[in-house]
């Protein structure tokens, strides 16, 4: 599929990095008639290839995820009869092959196992994880080839009103207030979110409304994968919260590098938004 804005996966995809560093992603080579086998969290993807195209599946298993949550097999030389798979045709078919992950193409909703309030002039840093998506490129020349969900989130519908507000992911997590109890999984990245609160009640924390077609993707060298940090900034007196995506990884990210840029740019550095559109 094709997004308005795909600036940032195609540079992600110009400057991807090796394999074999802690992820799955990455450039691999299939010599003709050769499959690679991919399983990441609890979906297989199969990816062919032949003279002249690429066939591509994936199947959500459905197994309960083990860690390491991933593992990458080429040759493949298991069952190369998958129910579905799409083909991708090409005058000739370059053995190169690049994998990289990708946030999601709509603001994903996140909604902590157990909510939490902010109290008046106080503030939180949460950890929350949003799911993954797999792109393939064949190379020289580059070509994008397929885009899908590594595990398909289900949709839901964010704002005051059946009228006012717009379709989103839907996502549960634990919200953890330390990196050290993060459980790091290969099919979801984690974003940081600092929320001040400047007003003079609590700010009840059931769901969050990330913003994750606005942020890049890094990737830490123990294969963990991070957005920038989020700051919502809620302020004194208003129904409003000044919104910031700081500059980089994560700190939390030590030695992460870039993997692809945002799907769609913000105009500014800061937004101001209605604190509905934010917090439910």
């Amino acid at each position: 599929m094709d997004y308005p804005d795909s600036r940032g996966i195609a540079a992600g995809a110009q400057s991807a990095i090796s394999a074999g560093r802690g992820g799955w992603w990455g450039d691999y080579r299939l010599t003709l008639g050769e499959a690679g086998r991919w399983r990441v969290g609890s979906t297989d993807i199969i990816v062919t290839r032949t003279e002249k195209e690429w066939r591509v599946s994936h199947d959500e298993t459905g197994l309960p995820d083990a860690l390491p949550d991933f593992s990458v097999e080429i040759p493949y030389g298991g069952n190369l009869s998958p129910v579905r798979f799409k083909r991708y045709c090409f005058i000739e078919t370059n053995e190169n092959l690049r994998l990289l992950p990708a946030l999601a193409d709509r603001f994903v909703v996140t909604r902590p196992f157990t909510p939490f309030y902010v109290l008046p002039n106080q503030e939180a840093t949460i950890f929350a994880s949003s799911p993954l998506w797999a792109v393939f490129w064949s190379l020289n020349p580059l070509r994008r080839m397929d885009e899908f969900p590594i595990i398909r989130p289900s949709d839901t519908w964010f704002g005051p009103s059946p009228m006012e507000g717009e379709f989103c992911y839907a996502s549960r997590t634990n919200c953890f207030l330390s990196p050290e109890d993060l459980t790091l999984r290969s099919h979801r990245a984690l974003t940081p979110v600092r929320i001040i609160n400047h007003a003079s009640d609590s700010l009840l924390l059931e769901r969050i409304n990330l913003p994750v077609t606005n942020l890049s993707l890094f990737a830490a060298p123990d294969g963990s994968l991070w957005t920038e940090q989020i700051v919502f900034e809620r302020r004194s007196g208003s129904l409003s919260a000044d919104i910031r995506i700081m500059e980089g990884p994560a700190a939390y990210a030590h030695g992460a590098e870039l993997v692809c840029g945002p799907r769609e740019r913000m105009e500014k550095n800061m937004m101001v938004k209605a604190l509905s559109s934010i917090f439910g």
